[in-house]
């Protein structure tokens, strides 16, 4: 969960098996997924998030692969992260995917609100 400006919680996907990095202040564990779109006034950034219902912890999957995810080590040996982010994008009605195919919890796809084509960070 997150708080939102308005101060609602609402859930989001995360990757919590990429390296760890220092940043000025804190230790990051993990990456939010966000669909980012430039436009010439600035960037639109949304939360890729799980539908509502979604159990809280449940790990995404995409259909046609299977396998337990990589450590953090690995992911950061084998620039893993590098590779597999470069083909996260929403789809049609915001849908994540990744290479093409829908991102998806049990009880359904994660979604962008409302960008469409846009890269997943």
């Amino acid at each position: 969960f997150f708080v939102t400006s308005a101060g609602e919680t609402a859930q989001q996907s995360v990757s919590s098996n990429v390296p760890h990095n220092l940043y000025p202040i804190f230790l990051s564990f993990m990456v939010i997924g966000c669909a980012v779109q430039q436009s010439g006034d600035g960037k639109q950034v949304e939360l890729v998030s799980p539908p509502a219902d979604a159990p809280i912890g449940e790990r995404v999957f995409i259909d046609g692969l299977s396998g337990e995810p990589a450590s953090s080590t690995q992911v950061k040996k084998k620039k893993i992260w590098e590779s597999v982010s470069k083909k996260l994008k929403t789809g049609e009605r915001g849908v994540a995917t990744w290479d093409g195919k829908e991102v998806k919890t049990s009880v359904g796809v994660c979604a962008a609100a409302s960008l469409v084509g846009s890269p997943i960070s």
